[in-house]
């Protein structure tokens, strides 16, 4: 173990004097700072705003939308620069502002830029949202599309036809057009608890490690290939390797740490700290042994990106694929990241 320590001293000082080790951990840091200021609506987030403005049919439609069943929770907001505030945070899935010669378009049957629609890049649900308000927005323009094609389609007007059309609308949409029917069904109880929330910073900051860690075993692939692990065999080789990926993965976890704690994103002091040094201790042996079988700096190489990539894709970093399948959740035990997040 003094062996180890002494290693481990010597390499850290040697990481420490290189300036390309302090400019990855600052682009880390820059980046895991950047990523924080990006607010991603909350996976179960199904609130949606709507501003009516001076619209009456606006208002009509607002009322029409809180009235029915629906997943979605809809919102008034009197002012367009909160609703865009609230959009921007996270807070709202999407929104829609009504425009105020809304009325207008539509006595004339134009009603183009009437209604716009406002979302994040990273919504998820806003398609769907969008879908419901405007089912909602033709249940009360049905009238005026029926009257202006039965201009279109009969020469002479009726009022008696009219009224007819209108009635027969009416009726239509106080139908129970779709019938809908509720069957219980016994599901399994679920003995896991599964957290289907993603972590976007984690995830960033646990990639650059785990990249940290893989990458310093390709010491052995520099030019010349006389670096000192080639000296040892058996325990010794592995011990080397093992201090060789601790000392280069130490920078940037502290870096990173300090700066994850005071991030809204940290998940509190006790339970970071007790992730990181789980994942580092483990991930360094893993790392290490993964390391061994390969022969040519191309196939390290190779390997420590199709690493990084299906870490990326299998864990909750920026989407949980356990939703879609299942499986996935148990082949995240096969890599020493799921101490991590």
């Amino acid at each position: 173990m003094q062996k180890g320590l002494s290693w481990y001293g010597i390499l850290l000082k040697e990481n420490l004097k290189k300036r390309t080790t302090w400019l990855a951990v600052c682009t880390m840091l820059l980046l895991l700072y950047t990523v924080s200021g990006i607010c991603l609506p909350a996976s179960d987030n199904l609130t949606v705003g709507i501003c009516a403005g001076k619209s009456e049919t606006g208002r009509q439609l607002m009322e029409e939308l809180q009235g029915e069943s629906s997943w979605y929770r809809f919102i008034e907001y009197p002012e367009e620069e909160r609703l865009y505030r609230d959009v921007q945070s996270g807070q709202l899935e999407c929104a829609f502002v009504f425009s105020d010669q809304l009325d207008q378009k539509l006595e004339t049957g134009k009603p183009d830029n009437g209604v716009m629609y406002l979302c994040s890049p990273y919504t998820t649900k806003g398609e769907v949202a969008k879908e419901t308000v405007f089912a909602a927005f033709f249940r009360l323009y049905s009238g005026c599309l029926l009257e202006e094609s039965g201009e279109e389609i009969f020469v002479q007007p009726d009022k008696d036809r009219k009224k007819e059309i209108q009635k027969k609308n009416e009726n239509f949409l106080e139908s129970d057009f779709f019938r809908i029917e509720r069957i219980l069904v016994n599901t399994k109880e679920e003995t896991v608890s599964r957290d289907s929330g993603c972590y976007p910073i984690q995830g960033i900051f646990g990639l650059f490690l785990l990249g940290f860690m893989y990458f310093a075993n390709g010491r052995i692939y520099e030019t010349g290939g006389k670096w000192v692990s080639r000296c040892f065999s058996g325990s010794e080789s592995l011990l080397f390797s093992v201090m060789q990926i601790l000392a280069a993965v130490t920078l940037p976890a502290l870096a990173g740490i300090a700066l994850l704690l005071t991030l809204p994103a940290s998940r509190g002091m006790t339970r970071e700290l007790i992730r990181l040094v789980s994942f580092v201790a483990v991930g360094s042996v893993w790392t290490a042994i993964c390391a061994k079988p390969v022969k040519s700096a191309q196939a390290f190489a190779a390997n420590g990106f199709i690493l990084l990539l299906m870490t990326v894709l299998i864990y909750p970093v920026f989407q949980d694929i356990t939703l879609f399948v299942p499986a996935a959740e148990y082949v995240r035990y096969l890599t020493p990241f799921f101490l991590w997040i």
